[in-house]
């Protein structure tokens, strides 16, 4: 059973962990980065087992109008998961980097007639959303000669409320200019606060934000509320919600922070 969480008047969304979500956005339902299975675990052994069970049966999927994927990392490019969602949406479009692309036609049956990107252009999915993808750095920006990067954050315009979804990324003026460059009114930044370290990066993990860059980067691009990502889904590579609650009360930032939960499967809000 679906559980959507409402985010604004017009948009509703369900988490999926990691940085994955679904988006309703007036009708048109978009899937970014969604980690459906446990095949991290699988393939790089049982630190990456996921701590909370995917939210969502393949069987209970609604139709997806779009699928955005940000860069070629296991649990963000998810073939397993794609495939699930590709079964019952025969008109998916697919918007992704080059090299997720590449690894989308080796591993899954998707038609590559349905593989694009959204990079310099705002695509319109229907009468009322577009997305336009910005280039993220993670760790840093990697620009290929066409003018597209090889790791990606997406904004979504949806009637009134306008999202910017970082993917995975650290802060870098490439992306902070990008998403300036933009020039729309940012209600809603979905960002990762689990933090790039020493002992991560010596476990093979290429983190993300601290969470003093998250908010950072939320004040410079003028984000109405900071949606923390990418701390809920694997032990080691994650955020307790406490450490950020505490800077926010100490720091009082311009900006809201509104959590979305994968165990929260409330109904609609």
């Amino acid at each position: 059973m679906m559980n959507w969480k409402r985010l604004s008047s017009n948009v509703k969304i369900v988490p999926l962990g990691q940085v994955g979500y679904l988006f309703e956005c007036d009708g048109t339902v978009i899937a970014i980065d969604p980690y459906l299975t446990d095949a991290v675990a699988e393939k790089h052994g049982p630190t990456f087992h996921r701590q909370i069970p995917a939210p969502i049966a393949s069987e209970d999927l609604p139709a997806v109008a779009a699928l955005l994927l940000t860069h070629a990392h296991d649990d963000h490019t998810d073939p397993g998961s794609i495939e699930m969602i590709a079964a019952t949406n025969s008109d998916l479009r697919v918007f992704a980097p080059k090299p997720v692309r590449r690894t989308l036609r080796d591993a899954t049956n998707l038609s590559p007639e349905l593989l694009a990107d959204a990079f310099g252009d705002w695509v319109k999915l229907s009468a009322n959303v577009s997305i336009l993808q910005v280039p993220a750095a993670h760790p840093e920006p990697v620009e290929f000669e066409d003018g597209t990067w090889a790791a990606s954050g997406f904004l979504l315009q949806c009637g009134e409320t306008t999202i910017y979804h970082a993917g995975d990324t650290s802060v870098h003026e490439v992306v902070i200019d990008a998403v300036r460059r933009s020039n729309v009114r940012l209600d809603f930044a979905f960002l990762p606060v689990n933090e790039n370290n020493y002992f991560r990066t010596k476990d093979g993990i290429v983190g993300n934000m601290t969470v003093r860059e998250a908010f950072g980067l939320a004040e410079t691009i003028s984000a109405k509320t900071l949606v923390p990502t990418h701390w809920d889904l694997f032990a080691g590579n994650g955020l307790y919600r406490e450490e950020l609650d505490l800077l926010y009360r100490n720091l009082q930032p311009p900006f809201t922070v509104r959590w979305f939960p994968v165990e929260d499967r409330g109904e609609d809000q």
